[in-house]
């Protein structure tokens, strides 16, 4: 199955998945091309220097069974509430960030495989899916706060299925 996308279900325990991912690469691993890693930036690692925000927690509320993290400037994004939007807050806009991501995912598992970029889809390097959300910011009206997000699953660190979610132009 390596290398061949297939359609990843949605609610699959952590289990189901994890034997379908490889685990990271650790320091003075050799990869299958004869490359050895000298460096490994672990997820854990990420996550003790804020890099990323841990927001399992809610995420399970909201139905999902993977971990889920969201990167530091998404979470900028959530905690950065306008003034003139008194009616918002930093839980309601996690809310609506991860259930915009499962009406996504759902989105994507009902659609299919059809190459479309936004299709949830598992392959070597993981998973990623595009979604929208209206985070009104300070720092720009654009669009009306319109923000496209990215939503990557994959391997954590000892190989059990995570999510990731990101601001469209991180990496």
């Amino acid at each position: 199955m390596a290398g061949q996308p297939r359609q990843l279900g949605l609610f699959e325990s952590p289990e189901e998945v994890a034997l379908e991912l490889e685990p990271a690469l650790s320091p003075e691993t050799e990869t299958d091309d004869g490359w050895v890693v000298i460096h490994a930036y672990t997820r854990a690692q990420a996550l003790d220097e804020g890099m990323l925000v841990d927001v399992s927690g809610t995420a399970r509320e909201a139905g999902f069974v993977w971990p889920v993290a969201v990167t530091a400037e998404v979470w900028r994004l959530i905690e950065q509430v306008p003034d003139d939007c008194s009616w918002e807050s930093p839980e309601g806009r996690l809310w609506d960030v991860l259930n915009m991501l499962r009406a996504a995912l759902k989105a994507a598992q009902r659609r299919g495989p059809s190459g479309r970029p936004d299709d949830f889809l598992v392959a070597d390097s993981g998973v990623e899916t595009h979604f929208r959300l209206i985070l009104h910011h300070d720092e720009t009206l654009v669009n009306e706060g319109l923000i496209v997000f990215k939503a990557l699953a994959g391997p954590g660190d000892d190989g059990e299925p995570v999510l990731t979610i990101l601001c469209l132009g991180e990496s």
